[in-house]
């Protein structure tokens, strides 16, 4: 579909490295709400929406249903899927829980 885009993890600008698995395909609302730290992603692949979209914006209830939710597109091979280390990376320094 034209509104997926792949997103990295840990960002290019970070020393991210452009490999598979520091990339999840991301719808590209999502993909903006992830870069500006409104959305991560744990561990068990599941989405995690912060509180601080709705402080800062005073809105966000079409992303809140994503909140807890599996990613929809899992690789089957593990080494394709998103990296543990990727995924804290984004969680300590980019997501503002």
């Amino acid at each position: 579909m034209p509104v997926l885009q792949a997103a990295h993890i840990q960002s290019f600008a970070s020393d991210g490295p452009n490999t598979v698995n520091n990339g999840s395909l991301l719808r590209s609302d999502l993909h903006a709400l992830f870069d500006a730290g409104y959305i991560t992603v744990e561990n068990d692949l599941r989405v995690v929406v912060s509180p601080r979209l709705h402080d800062d914006f005073g809105n966000g209830k079409d992303y809140y249903p994503y909140h807890g939710k599996r990613l929809a597109i899992v690789p089957d091979q593990q080494i394709l899927r998103p990296a543990r280390e990727y995924l804290e990376w984004h969680h300590e320094n980019c997501f503002l829980g």
